[in-house]
């Protein structure tokens, strides 16, 4: 008998990128800390595909591909499935005392792997799990950078397709853009050979370079969303937003990563750095740091 730890990879048309992958990261960051196998059934129904040229299943075929969860279940074999919310003596119980039936998918709840993800952060961000991970993420972009520093801002914007307006992801608007302004012209000040990329969507930053003192910056506005979680991920500063997307760049990359102090999930200590709600943050740590 073996157990498989299963999640939802069903995006129900209100999900996109960032939060259903991040759930797949724990999930198999959870079976290697227990030593069981990982299931992993394909994205579907992921939303944000509206934006682009393309169908729904290119968009989720073009995720599943990129990420290439490593699998483990085999197509075909019989199995049952059980439901937990978390890792508590119930699941461990469970697993004890089933060890001699047929194969069982135990499907984690996304609230208990988040909860396992968070309190594991510093073990998980270092372990061969995350490793594996960025291995075997299948980059389909080559870009020739001009500078040796490569620096993203991931500007999250509310748009018609989102399900969440909750004010703490902070989203940006009009009030936000001085702030903005001055942290991409003290960022190239600091780091005046780097290139400066701001990935963000609708019409709101068409014109913002003409506020910039800087002259680095390039605006990714309605990129496909891989193309700029590649870039993020390969970023050695990225400037988060208050986002699944921007979460994911963080664990999957190494970047020296700028956040708002009320983001909702839990970073990688030694790497991030907090802005405060001016977008200030600690000029020296950064340059310690990159």
């Amino acid at each position: 008998m073996t157990i498989f730890l299963a999640t939802n990879s069903d995006g129900m048309n209100t999900e996109g990128i960032g939060a259903m992958v991040q759930y797949q990261m724990a999930c198999y960051a959870a079976s290697k800390k227990y030593g069981i196998k990982y299931a992993f059934f394909g994205f579907k129904n992921l939303t944000h595909y509206q934006y682009f040229n393309i169908t729904q299943q290119q968009f989720c075929d073009d995720v599943n591909k990129f990420f290439s969860f490593p699998n483990q279940f085999v197509k075909g074999e019989d199995y049952e499935i059980q439901s937990f919310f978390g890792f508590d003596n119930t699941f461990f119980e469970f697993v004890k005392s089933h060890s001699n039936e047929d194969n069982t998918i135990c499907f984690i709840s996304p609230k208990g792997l988040m909860n396992f993800l968070e309190s594991n952060i510093e073990e998980i961000y270092n372990s061969k799990t995350l490793i594996d991970l960025r291995s075997n993420l299948q980059f389909p972009f080559v870009e020739e950078t001009k500078n040796q520093k490569q620096i993203s801002l991931h500007v999250r914007k509310y748009m018609h397709t989102d399900c969440d307006p909750n004010p703490i992801r902070d989203c940006f608007d009009s009030s936000k853009r001085n702030r903005l302004t001055k942290l991409v012209d003290k960022l190239s000040n600091l780091y005046p050979q780097s290139d400066i990329h701001i990935h963000s969507q609708g019409n709101d930053l068409i014109d913002i370079k003409n506020d910039l003192k800087a002259n680095n910056v390039t605006l990714h506005l309605d990129e496909y969303p891989i193309k700029s979680i590649y870039r993020m991920i390969n970023s050695d500063i990225l400037v988060a937003a208050n986002s699944s997307m921007s979460y994911i760049s963080h664990l999957f990359g190494k970047p020296i990563t700028l956040i708002r102090d009320s983001f909702y999930h839990k970073m990688y200590s030694k790497n991030t750095i907090f802005l405060d709600d001016k977008f200030s943050f600690n000029e020296k740590k950064l340059i310690d740091q990159v």
